[in-house]
């Protein structure tokens, strides 16, 4: 098992107290996925992407 992630990552400090952020990863494998969740080991894709997003606030 084994995971190569190529990631590109932005961040916007939009007032001191919000910041918004947005990541793509590029994953080449498949080591980081859990079992209980992926059940089918050998139907599993080996390149995948994901797009994150957050919004977080500071109080």
């Amino acid at each position: 098992m084994f995971a190569r992630d190529s990631t590109l990552g932005l961040r916007w400090d939009a007032t001191p107290s919000l910041m918004l952020r947005a990541e793509y990863h590029h994953v080449n494998g498949t080591g980081w996925l859990p079992g209980p969740d992926n059940p089918a080991f050998f139907s599993r894709e080996q390149r995948w992407n994901m797009w994150l997003l957050q919004a977080a606030y500071r109080f």
